[in-house]
């Protein structure tokens, strides 16, 4: 479970289950997995912010 001040206490990942897939996810965790996995190796956080997913 994340947990943050930005979303007032929303959970925003929920619990993991057989069978579920990355459309469970809201759209930047959904960017974050598709730049780690695009990555093929270590990924810095910065490539994970915001600004990386073109906002």
């Amino acid at each position: 479970m994340v947990l943050t001040t930005g979303a007032a206490g929303m959970r925003l990942v929920p619990d993991r289950v057989d069978g579920m897939g990355l459309e469970v996810l809201t759209s930047d965790y959904r960017r974050t997995m598709e730049i780690v996995t695009d990555a093929g190796g270590p990924v810095t956080a910065k490539a994970c912010t915001p600004t990386a997913h073109g906002r």
